[in-house]
């Protein structure tokens, strides 16, 4: 299994994108392929800037400069439940993809804390 990813930073926000593709399919379309055939479901999310131009402020007690800055984070998931539209999604299911969300913000807001507050 592999990952395609994109990422891009711009004044906007900045966001990554991916989409986990197997190794016969990346092959098949090297090898000219049809990309039809090639089922991509990609997930991410995005960081963008939300509120007033951010200020900085001085900490005379430690000489350090923060940035106050407000943010959006925006998490997006596509999962392939099955492949009739019609199937009803079994409870323990629903848990399975409750605690992807939950480890992957809570995984996130820890990167991101760390990041801010080193």
């Amino acid at each position: 299994m592999l990952i395609l990813q994109e990422c891009c930073t711009h004044p906007t926000g900045s966001y990554i994108v991916y989409a986990p593709v197997d190794e016969l399919s990346i092959n098949l379309l090297l090898a000219g392929g049809n990309p039809d055939h090639v089922a991509l479901l990609p997930s991410g999310f995005t960081i963008c800037r939300c509120g007033p131009t951010p200020t900085l402020n001085q900490d005379t007690t430690t000489d350090k400069v923060a940035r106050n800055v407000e943010t959006l984070v925006t998490v997006a998931f596509q999962i392939l439940v099955d492949y009739v539209p019609t199937t009803k999604i079994s409870v323990s299911l629903i848990s399975i993809i409750n605690n992807l969300i939950k480890c992957t913000s809570q995984k996130m807001i820890a990167d991101l804390t760390t990041l801010c507050n080193p």
